[in-house]
């Protein structure tokens, strides 16, 4: 048995029928959601109340008596015809055949909505009751006649509020004297189409209305339906708004503008389609697209217009993408777009904003070009530097082998000017030896470099300090070193980057005061670890802080400081490689800190 009552209860609960539960006095129990989708109430609202309540005034007495009828003996009819009324529009009704079965004290009440028959109306129920257009008969002196409920509902005036009063004083001023024309012709026995005007509500808005109407003179009546259209107009208007303002932007705006239909039909092209294009809008608004294609393109854009049309897919739309335009005089150009898809009144547009990149597509050209002499001449400064050095070195190495025969053949005499000149030689040699040896090794920088990995900094600058551990022990240096990170870096480079800031801080010390150097990591930002090499040496004025980067820029006569000036242009060089860049900081006699940045490992 109870499964039975389960079942039941999920008829009563899904059913599509109107069913209710009633007492004995006709009082609702309990009601399932067709209540909700057929009448609009809420199973809720009616519990509790009479089931006639629902009814239609000339409905109720014959639906108590059935419900008295069954309740009794139950041997009268159970079964009645009703209109009910809609919550929410009451002159909507539904015919519902009502039948009522006796059980526990209870009737079920079994309603089946049904097509409400014509000849069951009268005249007026037909032409006021059942519509959710607004119906009146007017008369040619100015007022209404009659009017169905539909009026009420939509401009909350009663229908005696309407009747009270010209039907001119609930129309919109700006609409008056058009009304009262068209009231005119309608006296005449005229009849009017589609006219629009706008009527005020109770609340003092307007809404608008759109009349069919007839007059019969005879009888003085003016006849007519009319609608609420507020709504289409009131998305008319903020379609005509938002295509004015989309007209006035793009009339305007720089890049070309165009939009065309699913059977890719131009529909809009603004100024800068005109001047791109060099086609007057009037020629090829209607026209298809591919009159702005070169021929190669046009088969493909057909099968992607076809295709959508078939699956409502594209491959383009919001991509941005390059293709080639043709212009009126047949001449191509490169061009950049972006297409949007949109619907207007139910039907499917696109919108492409289009830009001519012939200027960027000839500027990459010509850094393509430029990039490629680059790499040209730095292969071939590369193979000269390696010839030079090679080819200057070697006669070089035979000089200087030559001056040393004369150096110790001149031993035993005391000829000091020819020793002089023989110095003079063998250190102008060895001077040139060295720049060779730095000039190839900036010239190699770029072009020799290992690819960048993991590299322990600590391990780097510890090898750096080895090379120069008897230049740092002969000065009485003190090099500190602090916990450093991974970075990712030539390893090789990377030691002679240490090497040759290291090597400086060194070399330009402040006489008689030891060389303190320190070595640190600062932070640093976008993935890039910010160095510290600070030393307390002789300092560098500011006005040549980015001089000392340069090739062979030498702040100091060769007498004072060994070096061919190169040293720091290589550490550039290698920073720049690896991404990142490096400055210094200093004072005459206060030290210098160079600073550089390298990547970090991403852990």
């Amino acid at each position: 048995m109870k499964d039975v009552f389960e079942l039941e209860d999920l008829f009563f609960r899904y059913s599509e029928k109107v069913l209710a539960i009633v007492d004995q006095d006709g009082l609702v129990v309990d009601a399932n959601r067709t209540w909700k989708n057929r009448l609009e109430y809420d199973p809720q609202e009616v519990i509790g109340s009479p089931l006639w309540d629902y009814a239609h005034n000339e409905d109720r007495d014959p639906l108590v008596k059935t419900i008295r009828d069954a309740a009794g003996d139950g041997t009268g009819p159970n079964t009645v015809r009703v209109r009910m009324l809609s919550k929410e529009a009451p002159h909507n009704m539904v015919l519902v055949e009502w039948r009522f079965v006796p059980r526990d004290g209870y009737l079920l009440a079994f309603g089946l909505p049904l097509p409400i028959p014509m000849a069951d109306l009268s005249d007026r129920d037909l032409l006021f009751e059942l519509s959710n257009d607004l119906m009146c008969i007017a008369g040619t002196d100015g007022y209404f006649y009659d009017l169905n409920p539909a009026w009420s509902h939509t401009l909350g005036w009663s229908l005696d509020e309407l009747k009270s009063r010209p039907f001119l004083d609930f129309v919109h001023p700006d609409d008056k004297e058009r009304t009262m024309k068209e009231a005119e012709r309608l006296s005449r026995g005229n009849t009017v189409h589609r006219f629009e005007n706008r009527y005020r509500t109770k609340g003092g808005r307007y809404r608008w209305l759109v009349w069919t109407a007839t007059g019969d003179v005879e009888r003085g009546r003016i006849f007519a339906v009319t609608r609420d259209i507020t709504h289409q107009k009131n998305a008319e208007e903020a379609l005509r708004a938002s295509e004015d303002r989309f007209r006035s932007l793009a009339e305007s705006a720089a890049n070309a503008i165009i939009s065309s239909d699913t059977t890719s039909r131009i529909t809009f092209f603004n100024r800068s389609a005109e001047r791109l294009f060099r086609h007057r809008a009037e020629d090829v608004v209607g026209e298809s697209l591919t009159v702005l294609m070169p021929p190669e393109y046009r088969e493909a854009h057909l099968d992607g217009m076809a295709r959508f049309a078939k699956t409502g897919q594209t491959r383009i739309i919001g991509r941005t993408i390059e293709l080639v335009g043709q212009r009126s005089d047949g001449t191509t150009f490169p061009l950049e777009l972006n297409i949007a898809h949109w619907r207007s009144q139910g039907e499917d547009q696109f919108t492409a904003i289009i830009h001519d990149i012939t200027a960027r597509k000839e500027a990459a050209e010509r850094v393509r070009q430029y990039a490629e002499r680059m790499r040209r001449s730095n292969e071939e400064l590369e193979q000269f530097a390696s010839v030079a050095s090679h080819d200057l070195q070697e006669p070089l190495g035979v000089v200087r082998s030559y001056v040393q025969l004369l150096e110790r053949r001149l031993e035993g005499f005391d000829d000091e000017r020819a020793k002089k000149y023989m110095h003079f030689i063998a250190d102008g040699t060895a001077r040139m030896q060295s720049l060779i040896e730095d000039l190839l090794s900036y010239s190699r920088v770029g072009s020799r470099g290992r690819d960048l990995v993991p590299v322990d900094t600590e391990a780097s600058v510890r090898r750096a300090l080895d090379q120069l551990s008897l230049r740092i022990e002969e000065s009485a240096a003190e090099v500190t070193v602090e916990p450093l990170p991974r970075v990712m870096a030539d390893e090789g480079q990377l030691e002679r980057l240490f090497q040759n800031v290291i090597s400086n801080a060194v070399k330009y010390r402040r006489p008689e005061v030891e060389p303190r150097i320190k070595i640190r990591v600062g932070g640093g930002e976008h993935g890039m670890y910010r160095f510290e090499v600070a030393d307390n040496g002789i300092g560098i004025a500011p006005e040549h802080h980015d001089r000392v980067f340069q090739i062979f820029q030498r702040l100091h006569g060769r007498g004072e400081y060994e070096g061919t000036g190169i040293g720091l242009a290589i550490c550039k060089k290698i920073v720049e490689r690896h991404g990142g860049r490096i400055w210094l900081e200093s004072e005459p006699g206060e030290g210098t800190t160079v600073k550089f940045t390298l990547p970090g490992v991403a852990e």
